[in-house]
């Protein structure tokens, strides 16, 4: 089962409720369980999970390719400037100079392609990295965007190439709606949003619903930080059927914890149940979803 975690924004405890529902099942139960930090431009479940796992840890340098202009066979005709959709070739005809801007370039072979003079060579440069590290029936992967690359999505799918099929894979998703978020969740059998009792909060929610039934996905909703002050994201949730998953309640000992990089299921035991019931809760509507597919 491929559980994402999503939020409309970022700090509404995305990781919070991904790294804890993580360690209840490493913890308590003999199901193969697996931790995915897709959130590759700030990857932060490694603070919570690091300690967990010993050093036996893969990593795999992810590469992506740029094109590189042979200017004696250059004829300068243009063509790969008009093929690339991303206006990262620069052309001067007139003194025959051309070039890329390397952090523009998306590497989608365009120009390549479009070249009738075989005159772009490709050229690979790292973007980025994955590391793999397993204990016992846990799996934790993390990808990891290099400093100054903007390519994303081929970390993503190279994040996503690790994760197994006959495990629980619980991914720790960008905050915010991108087409990263799609990228990821594509092949996700459910997900769970997580959000803050605010107006703010039911605003990025609201957003992120609509999102999740363009993509025809099963979810369901974790309140963080519940306070019992604003009950208008739970009359939302209610009045258009949408299953409440779990309030995990403001503590200031949970915000301290969270600080500390503990895990909170390890400083407070009655939270062990709470999450196991999550972990059903999702099962059991995931099951009974499939049932009339």
């Amino acid at each position: 089962m491929n559980i994402a975690i999503v939020s409309g924004k970022g700090g509404a405890g995305k990781t919070t409720i991904a790294t804890n529902l993580f360690e209840v099942l490493r913890t308590t139960s003999d199901l193969s369980v697996e931790l995915i930090d897709a959130n590759v431009e700030q990857p932060n479940a490694h603070l919570f999970v690091e300690s967990l796992f010993n050093d036996d840890c893969i990593t795999k340098v992810i590469q992506s390719n740029i094109p590189s202009f042979d200017t004696d066979k250059c004829t300068f005709c243009g063509r790969c400037v008009h093929f690339c959709a991303y206006n990262a070739i620069v052309m001067v005809k007139e003194v025959k100079q051309i070039s890329v801007y390397e952090d523009i370039c998306k590497s989608c072979g365009a120009c390549t392609y479009a070249c009738n003079d075989s005159a772009i060579v490709e050229v690979s440069r790292i973007i980025g990295d994955v590391s793999v590290s397993n204990e016992g029936n846990a799996k934790f992967v993390e990808g990891r965007l290099s400093i100054g690359s903007t390519l994303v999505k081929p970390i993503i799918k190279a994040v996503k190439r690790e994760i197994t099929k006959t495990s629980i894979s619980i991914i720790d998703t960008p905050p915010g709606i991108s087409s990263y978020i799609s990228e990821i969740i594509y092949d996700a059998n459910f997900v769970i949003v997580v959000a803050e009792p605010s107006v703010f909060g039911l605003h990025d929610l609201k957003l992120m619903i609509k999102s999740l039934n363009d993509l025809r996905k099963d979810f369901g909703v974790v309140v963080n930080r519940f306070r019992g002050e604003y009950n208008e994201i739970h009359e939302y949730l209610k009045g258009n059927n949408i299953p409440l998953l779990m309030n995990l309640p403001f503590k200031t000992e949970y915000a301290e914890w969270n600080s500390q990089t503990k895990l909170l299921v390890n400083n407070d035991d009655s939270l062990n149940s709470d999450f196991l019931k999550l972990f059903e809760e999702v099962k059991s509507i995931y099951i009974q979803k499939s049932m009339y597919r």
